[in-house]
């Protein structure tokens, strides 16, 4: 819709995993501490970080850089139910067992399946993501695979993304041993505002903006301030931005954008007094799930508006007359969208809040090599 305004070839702040916009300076510390984990074979690692800090989209920049002898395979529907976690390694490993089969017989043909793999000279990497939400019993399984050794190495490494209560589970008496196998444990930290502006400039440099410092100084100070350096925040409030300075005609964007963007979507600073019930999905989950809701109407609308505005010439707006599309955004600056989505009250803290494109489970068995660039 504001594509053709700004001069731009994609959306610059989709929620979506695009390997083209990855931002190489917010993850290359914590990426690297994966890479040496699983390079020198210690077994288990583990990666935290809040809701939308990137923890996805470093996972999976990790699986595609894996080199020739690394056999990764990406899991993030763990949390789902109480599916066994080995049933579901061996299903992304393409190992041949029945449905009817128990899991110790799983159990047993991933163990023949992994000590082929290390006579080979490849190494199998399990990644998981939203490891929060793995059952007790997924744990336990867990435990079985960090155990699985042939001849002094392990049989698999395993990589643990998730929320700080991750590591809180880890610290409970039935887990500590577990925890204890984890030499590396690394954080995906929000941007500061320097990266914060980084960010938001190689967003739209790879979608070819004309102007990639089109958010002035003052303006990403306010978008670093409201999204608190989260990458998926920046991203929503950016959007929503854009969309302001759309109905404005304006080509550079101001504190003002941001600020009328903020209030908008209803974003309530951290630790202004006001006590916010977060729920088990955590203060961005709920943000989350409020904007969801609100972008959602925004696009039905927006493709109501466009279908009518493909229709014959002689009920379209006369020359000079102000587009519909322009006059609907422009009643939001005065009346904004209301939340369309409640706040949820789950009945346990296994629910999730994916990426919009999460895919259930992904396997891949060779890409370019493991050494990572700094600059993407």
């Amino acid at each position: 819709m504001y594509l053709q305004h700004y001069g731009f070839r994609d959306k610059p702040f989709k929620l979506t995993h695009d390997p083209a916009y990855y931002y190489g300076e917010a993850h290359q510390v914590p990426l690297n501490e994966l890479c040496y984990s699983i390079e020198e074979r210690h077994g288990l690692a583990i990666l935290l970080g809040e809701a939308g800090t990137g923890k996805t989209t470093l996972m999976l920049r990790l699986l595609r850089s894996f080199a020739r002898h690394l056999s990764g395979v990406f899991l993030s529907d763990v949390a789902v139910g109480e599916a066994s976690l080995i049933r579901q390694v061996g299903r992304a490993l393409l190992i041949p067992f029945k449905p009817q089969d128990s899991t110790d017989t799983v159990s047993q043909y991933l163990d023949i399946f992994l000590r082929g793999q290390i006579t080979n000279g490849k190494t199998v990497v399990v990644l998981v993501d939203e490891a929060q939400g793995l059952t007790d019993g997924q744990f336990e399984e867990l435990r079985y695979l960090t155990n699985l050794e042939h001849k002094g190495r392990k049989l698999v490494e395993i990589v643990l993304a998730g929320l700080p209560s991750l590591e809180r589970k880890f610290q409970t008496p039935d887990f500590e041993s577990l925890s204890q196998r984890a030499v590396v444990r690394c954080w995906v930290e929000p941007l500061d505002l320097e990266n914060t502006g980084a960010y938001v400039r190689h967003r739209l440099d790879v979608v070819g903006a004309p102007n990639p410092s089109m958010f002035s100084g003052e303006s990403l100070e306010r978008v670093h301030h409201a999204s608190r350096g989260i990458p998926r925040l920046i991203n929503i409030v950016c959007e929503r931005t854009l969309l302001i300075g759309y109905v404005d005609e304006e080509q550079v964007l101001k504190a003002s954008h941001v600020d009328q963007a903020v209030a908008d979507l209803n974003l309530k600073p951290i630790g202004d007094g006001i006590e916010q019930h977060t729920g088990a999905l955590g203060i961005e989950g709920n943000l989350l799930l409020r904007m969801a809701g609100q972008l959602d109407a925004i696009t039905k609308k927006l493709d109501a508006l466009e279908a009518a505005q493909a229709e014959p010439r002689h009920s379209r707006a006369e020359p000079g007359e102000t587009p519909r599309i322009r006059q609907w955004l422009s009643s939001l600056r005065q009346s904004p969208l209301k939340q369309t989505v409640p706040d949820p009250t789950p009945a346990s803290g296994n629910e999730q809040f994916d990426e919009l494109d999460d895919t259930a489970v992904v396997t891949q068995s060779a890409a370019p090599s493991v050494k990572t660039e700094t600059n993407h």
